[in-house]
């Protein structure tokens, strides 16, 4: 059965909690297979559509994700660095983040303290 809304977009600086100032951000819930896979990649051409921003896919409500999500997010990975734009993936679950690393996808998933500003240390001592 698919979910109500198994995937949402936000566009760019959307005053959403989901949202993100500098890139479309696509939130997934719910179980996702090959059933969903479409609805997926249609979000995710969508919000491709929408701007010239950035995406990222936030996997924080995946309570469950097969080979078939996987195939969708490489090839919207692809799509995306054809045009010169990156696709990246925020806080995925503990099972979606256990599948990208067993497909060697972990450099999809983007470090948050990455994006923190750095502390200057000389500034403490």
């Amino acid at each position: 059965m698919v979910p109500k809304e198994p995937v949402t977009v936000y566009r760019r600086g959307s005053m959403d909690p989901s949202g993100d100032p500098f890139r479309t951000v696509v939130l997934v819930r719910g179980e996702h297979d090959i059933a969903t896979r479409g609805y997926l990649s249609v979000a995710i051409a969508q919000a491709a559509r929408l701007d010239d921003a950035d995406i990222i896919v936030d996997l924080s409500g995946v309570r469950f994700m097969d080979a078939a999500t996987i195939d969708a997010l490489v090839e919207a990975h692809n799509q995306m660095r054809a045009r010169s734009r990156s696709l990246s993936v925020r806080a995925p679950s503990r099972l979606a983040r256990r599948l990208l690393d067993v497909c060697k996808l972990s450099f999809l998933i983007e470090d948050h303290l990455a994006l923190q500003p750095t502390k200057d240390v000389t500034a403490a001592v």
